[in-house]
This record gives structure tokens, sequence and C-alpha cells, in this order.
């Protein structure tokens, strides 16, 4: 979300970022930036994931308990924030596409026989099943893991079903959406509005990078630069457009 201040208070744009070119560029540089051959670290670089999607589900309840206080409002505080009723209008669906193209994303691969549902932890990079990590905890104190390649060993294996777990998280969020146990067919029309929910912000997503990387946003840029186009060739080299 994007925390502001206007007309002198703290305003909040909820979700703004999740259609925002800055993030996408942000999610992916640091993939590309991993170049260490070593592979002894276990890091996750996905886009959707349950860690997030617990906190896009969060935030969309939120903001769902938020409007339906007061449907008539045209403004509303929350933790001493304000939100107007056109942002909390799109924050509810920016929150309802990222959760859908976790879903459905996550739905789509893996396989059955692990639970990973619940709350999930960033391990250092590792996204990991809040129970997951539990059960290694009490490994340790039981002495059952003692040296650190027995514990990388157990973070390796959780790493390896990651997929697994994960389709097993979304199963569970799609089932308390639904209300019920989904069927084949609700789980394949998931995956589908899954994908159209991912289409739909990588458009928004470019539109703003359309603007992003436009010249009007070249302020600041080769400020040694004696001619309009070396400020320019500055601004494309650092905005890496070329």
């Amino acid at each position: 979300s994007y925390l502001l201040e206007q007309e002198g208070r703290s305003a909040l744009l909820p979700g703004a970022n999740l259609s925002s070119y800055g993030t996408v560029r942000d999610i992916e540089k640091w993939r590309q930036r991993d170049k260490r051959s070593a592979g002894r670290d276990l890091i996750n670089f996905e886009t959707w994931n349950p860690f997030v999607g617990n906190a896009l589900a969060a935030g969309l309840d939120a903001l769902r308990t938020l409007y339906d206080s007061n449907p008539d409002a045209q403004s509303f505080i929350y933790n001493s924030v304000h939100i107007k009723l056109t942002g909390l209008r799109r924050g509810i669906q920016r929150y309802e596409q990222a959760l859908a193209a976790t879903l459905g994303d996550l739905l789509a691969r893996g396989g059955d026989g692990y639970d990973g549902r619940g709350a999930w932890i960033d391990a250092a990079g590792l996204y990991l099943a809040r129970s997951c990590m539990e059960e290694l905890l009490d490994a340790i104190e039981q002495g059952a893991v003692t040296t650190p390649e027995a514990l990388t060993e157990r973070l390796r294996a959780f790493a390896e079903h990651y997929d697994d777990y994960a389709r097993s998280w979304a199963l569970d969020i799609l089932a308390r959406r639904l209300g019920h146990t989904p069927d084949a067919a609700e789980i394949e029309r998931a995956v589908v509005e899954g994908k159209a929910a991912q289409q739909e912000l990588q458009r928004l997503a470019e539109a703003d990078r359309a603007f992003d990387c436009s010249f009007d946003m070249a302020v600041g840029y080769g400020l040694d630069a004696a001619t309009d186009d070396e400020r320019k060739a500055d601004f494309r080299a650092v905005r890496g457009l070329e």
C-alpha cells in the first residue's frame, strides 16, 4: 500500500503497489542479481506464495470489514490513517486479483500428501509453513537434529516439496472462500481465474511502466550532463532501458 500525506493527514491507498511496475521490477531483479553458483542457500523467488498470500487474505478481510461497517461513508479510518471510498474499493479489487492470482498459480502445481495449511513464515528467504518450522524446532530440542548438516537436510526436504505444501495451503484458502471442499471443476476454475488475474495485474503494471520509464520521470538524472541527450542516456542506463 501507499502511505501518503494529504491535507495534513496520513492517507492510505490500499494495494496500490500490487499493480505498480516498481514492485514487478523489484521482484525480478533479485532473481537476476543472484549469480551464485554454490547453490547452498534455499531461497524462494516465487511472486505468488503462501507467505504473501496470507497477508493478502488478511488485508482483503480488513478492507471488506471496514467497508461493511459503513457502506454509505465516503472515507474511512483504519489504524489512525484515512482511506477514501474510491481507494478502498480499488484496494479490495487489487487484493482480490492478487489473491486469485496466488491461488491459481499454486493450485496448478504440486501434489497431495503434504500439509501446508495455516500460517507461513519467511525463514531467511525460504517460505516455510509455520507447522513445519515448529516440528523442526521440536526435533532440535529433542536431540533428533544435532548438526548443521542435519538441519540443512530438513530444510532442503521441505524446499524440494515446496509446491506440494503450497498447494495444500491454496486448497485450504479456496475451501474457506467457497464454504466447502472444492471439487476438481472448482479447482480448475480457480486456476483459470488465477491466470486471468495475473494477466490483468501484468497489464496494469505495464501501463505503470510506460509512465515510470517515460522521460517525464527523468528528473534528477544526468546532473553533470552537457546536453539533454546525455541526460536521457543516463536515465535509460539507470532504468535498464538499453
